[in-house]
C-alpha cells in the first residue's frame, strides 16, 4: 500500500532525443492520483501526441517510432498548459526513469515554452521506479 500527503502525477514523456536539455516532447502521458483512504484513485488523466516544432532526426526503423507525419497536427508543447498544469499542480511525481529522463524535460520544455517553471517542484517527492528495481 502506498500513502501519500498530495496527489501523485505519474508521468511518461516521449521526445526527439536523449538529452532532456535539448530534446522537444513528441508525447505526453499524464496519470493524476489521489489518496482516498490509503488506496491511489485516479483524479484525471491526459495524453496527446505533441508537435516538437522541429523536424525528427532520430526516427527508427522499427515501425513503432512517433514520426513527423503523425505529430504534424498534433498540438505544440505551449498549447498544452492548461491541460497539464491542473494533473501536475502540487503533486509529487512518479514515473520510469523519471529523475534522469522525464523530470529534466518537462522542466526544460515548461522553460522553453513560456509556461514558467512547474508550481513547487523543489518541495516534492519524486518516485523514480526504475530506481526502486535497482536496474
Amino acid at each position: 500500500m502506498l500513502t501519500t500527503d498530495r496527489p501523485l502525477a505519474v508521468i511518461d514523456l516521449e521526445a526527439t532525443g536523449a538529452d532532456p536539455a535539448s530534446a522537444r516532447i513528441i508525447q505526453v502521458a499524464v496519470l493524476r492520483l489521489n489518496d482516498s483512504g490509503g488506496s491511489l484513485s485516479l483524479a484525471g488523466s491526459f495524453e496527446t501526441l505533441v508537435d516538437p516544432g522541429v523536424p525528427r532526426t532520430d526516427v527508427g526503423t522499427d515501425g513503432k517510432a512517433i514520426t513527423d507525419r503523425m505529430v504534424k497536427d498534433a498540438p505544440t508543447f505551449d498549447e498544452l498548459g492548461e491541460d497539464l498544469r491542473p494533473l501536475l499542480q502540487d503533486a509529487h511525481l512518479a514515473g520510469y526513469n523519471s529523475l534522469p529522463y522525464d523530470v529534466p524535460l518537462l522542466t526544460a520544455g515548461s522553460g522553453r515554452h513560456g509556461l514558467g517553471p512547474l508550481p513547487g517542484l523543489e518541495d516534492r517527492v519524486p518516485l523514480d521506479l526504475q530506481r526502486l528495481g535497482g536496474a
